[in-house]
């Protein structure tokens, strides 16, 4: 795997070529801002752990296989990226906010009545802002349209039809009851952060300004874990082997910690760190 880094500005788009394209089809942790990638072909690449910040995909056609036990889109980080017309995986994660912002918008001109009002409750609330999500967005058709719990299900889901783990999303919030106006709490970028690189010890670092404004997961990734196993090197076997990953960084940093010496792959031994 060669992750690529492809970057052009805000007034002049860098516009991707095949030839910057890897032979192994290997995409992952690759960081690509202000970049035209329309009409690509991209569904035989393994795009997980990709940023593609600031970007136009119009007419994209994404990966939809699995890739070990996640698929080729898993953990994609999608932010401010015209997907227009893109092919979305089936597969979808109900976590890639642009992409199912996509999606809804793909269903509106099939649907007709109250289903076609709820998806445009949808996608206009959720395309206004990344903190805004799933619990919230239900609230917001409940609040506009005067549905019932029921009567959301009932007429959002048409919207997802094919998409199974955006119904399966859908019918968690509805059986759950997880629904409020209020979009998922997180820390203020200015916070501390805590984490633990002994397993029991809490430690608190004041680096969370530094994550303002940065996008590319993978770099920042390098650099916190070379500091932290720096810092804490004397501690114990588990700060030499500190590994950090994270989720997401916009708009607000999530991610995980865990002993890369133990624990050499994803899985459940992956502890949540800040926003706690």
């Amino acid at each position: 795997m060669a992750r690529i880094v492809l970057t052009g500005t805000a007034t002049k788009l860098r516009r991707l070529r095949a030839a910057d394209l890897p032979a192994d089809r290997d995409l992952r942790n690759s960081y690509l801002r202000y970049v035209d990638l329309s009409g690509f072909d991209l569904s035989i690449y393994d795009m997980r752990d990709t940023d593609i910040i600031d970007c136009v995909g119009r007419g994209v056609i994404l990966p939809d296989f699995a890739a070990g036990d996640l698929q080729a889109t898993d953990y994609m980080q999608s932010r401010r990226t015209d997907w227009t017309g893109a092919k979305i995986p089936a597969i979808v994660s109900s976590y890639n906010h642009d992409l199912v912002v996509e999606v809804l918008r793909q269903a509106i001109p099939s649907l007709s009545g109250v289903p076609l009002q709820a998806a445009q409750v949808v996608a206009n609330y959720v395309s206004g802002d990344y903190a805004r999500s799933w619990r919230d967005g239900y609230w917001q058709v409940m609040d506009k349209l005067g549905l019932d719990v029921d009567g959301v299900l009932a007429n959002v889901l048409p919207a997802f039809k094919g998409y199974p783990k955006l119904e399966s999303r859908l019918r968690h919030h509805h059986d759950s009851g997880r629904i409020s106006p209020v979009p998922p709490g997180f820390r203020s970028k200015a916070d501390d952060f805590e984490f633990s690189v002994d397993g029991v010890n809490t430690v608190r670092e004041n680096i969370a300004v530094a994550l303002v404004g940065k996008y590319d997961r993978y770099a920042l990734r390098q650099t916190l874990r070379t500091a932290i196993r720096t810092k804490y090197a004397g501690w114990t076997t588990l700060a030499q082997h500190y590994d950090i990953w994270f989720a997401q960084l916009d708009p607000y940093p999530i991610f995980f910690w865990r002993d890369a010496n133990m624990s050499p792959d994803l899985g459940d031994d992956w502890h949540a760190g800040w926003p706690t």
